[in-house]
């Protein structure tokens, strides 16, 4: 604005003549110079400012783009840490599970003393013993353990009171006979019975065995 000031009397001053030797032609044009050189100077001020001001917004994005890749580090990061604790626990669930050896299955008959006989003669059976060992497992906790026998006969059908189920890995599962064992995380010899529901005599055949 003072620049077009000094401009507009220096147009009128030269509009009237003899302008050029005139103090006030000399005053007008030193100030007009003045400021004019003043203005560079703001301009240059202003020139270096916005380069500090880009410089700075240039760090800050750099800033900024640094603190988005660690935080997608951090959460890539935390993912494969929350993968490696969910497959931990899958293993842990693995390593807690119970395992049996040593299963024998045998058709008996009882005594009339009480003592159990065993029988080869599926006509002569009245029920299938079963024995075997829990394994040592000290990742397990102590404790009961409710174990569940099932026992299919040569037809593929399960022995049961047809009202008998548990659930297993999200499923429902028919059961022989039921038991629960005081189990102490050492080896731990079991037996269980299995009794025919449907009829008075066993067929004749393998039943397959197994233990829940």
């Amino acid at each position: 604005q003072k620049i077009e000031e000094l401009k507009t009397k220096m147009e009128e001053l030269l509009a009237i003549g003899g302008a050029k030797d005139s103090d006030a032609f000399k005053a007008l044009y030193y100030s007009l110079r003045n400021e004019v050189s003043k203005l560079k100077n703001t301009i240059n001020e202003l020139t270096a400012k916005n380069k500090e001001l880009m410089a700075e917004n240039d760090k800050l994005k750099a800033e900024k783009e640094k603190v988005e890749e660690e935080l997608g580090s951090e959460k890539t990061n935390n993912k494969i840490l929350t993968n490696e604790k969910v497959e931990l626990k899958k293993k842990v669930a693995i390593g807690e599970k119970l395992h049996t050896y040593d299963v024998i299955a045998e058709g008996i008959k009882v005594k009339r003393n009480g003592t159990e006989k065993v029988v080869t003669a599926s006509k002569r059976v009245e029920s299938i013993r079963v024995v075997f060992t829990i394994a040592k497992n000290e990742l397990t906790k102590a404790g009961t353990k409710r174990l569940h026998l099932k026992v299919t006969d040569p037809n593929s059908q399960v022995l049961t009171d047809g009202g008998s189920n548990f659930e297993f890995e999200g499923k429902q599962i028919a059961y022989t006979s039921m038991d629960d064992v005081d189990y102490s995380n050492s080896k731990k010899d079991v037996v269980m019975y299995a009794k025919n529901f449907t009829s008075d005599k066993f067929l004749p055949g393998v039943y397959n065995i197994q233990i829940y």
